[in-house]
């Protein structure tokens, strides 16, 4: 049995893009952006999209695995299966604010729905390890 926290960066995904189209429609309308489910990442005037989302920098870990750290023999291996709690994830953009679309958005949206319940990372393990002596 394994219990810890993960300290580190918050970005769980990035999104980089282009769209020509796009660009046209920013230069015509003033903006423009790409619905991701329930949320729109605006574009820049050059038709760049850039965003992502962000977990928490702290997240807990519990895991159960088997294995020796020192092998008996010359080779060992080590595996664990565990999760990070990092809690809900926030949408970001690099360009403007990402607007909600909560009251316009289909209820069978399945990138909501997974976005809502996809609090814990699923972590597996493997590590070889040997012995010099």
């Amino acid at each position: 049995m394994t219990a810890g926290a993960y300290f580190g960066g918050g970005t769980l995904l990035k999104i980089n893009g282009h769209s020509d189209q796009l660009k046209d429609l920013v230069d015509e309308a003033g903006k423009a952006g790409v619905v991701i489910g329930d949320y729109t990442i605006p574009v820049d005037e050059n038709g760049n999209v850039s965003g992502g989302l962000k977990v928490s920098a702290f997240r807990p870990y519990v895991g159960l695995g088997f294995g020796r750290a020192v092998p008996r023999k010359r080779m060992g291996v080590m595996f664990e299966l565990g999760v990070q709690f990092h809690g809900r994830p926030d949408v970001y953009t690099d360009y403007g604010n990402v607007d909600n679309l909560l009251d316009e958005v289909d209820p069978d949206d399945t990138f909501s729905k997974v976005m809502d319940k996809l609090t814990v990372y699923p972590v597996m393990k493997i590590r070889f390890c040997g012995r010099i002596f």
